[in-house]
């Protein structure tokens, strides 16, 4: 199941892709994919025309960001979880 329902798309193949780039990144790039991500979607709220989804982007990315900090940078538990891809 994806985290985002409206995009389901991030999910096809049976694994989100999110859970890849985690899977073979380390802590600090993954870090920082979703620090750019936030960045993303708080500048462009006024300009691209879809506020809501941008809102909801932002939400996902920053409840994402929060999980990591709670995973208190812990790479083994999420890399054994993945195998080798």
């Amino acid at each position: 199941m994806s985290l985002d329902p409206k995009s389901n798309y991030y999910d096809v193949g049976g694994i989100e892709v999110s859970k890849i780039q985690r899977a073979k990144t380390t802590y600090e790039q993954y870090e920082g994919y979703l620090l750019n991500n936030i960045i993303k979607y708080s500048l462009r709220l006024e300009h691209k025309g879809c506020k809501q989804r941008d809102i909801e982007k932002l939400a996902t990315y920053s409840k994402m960001l929060s999980e990591l900090q709670d995973d208190d940078g812990s790479e083994q538990e999420v890399r054994g979880a993945m195998g080798t891809l």
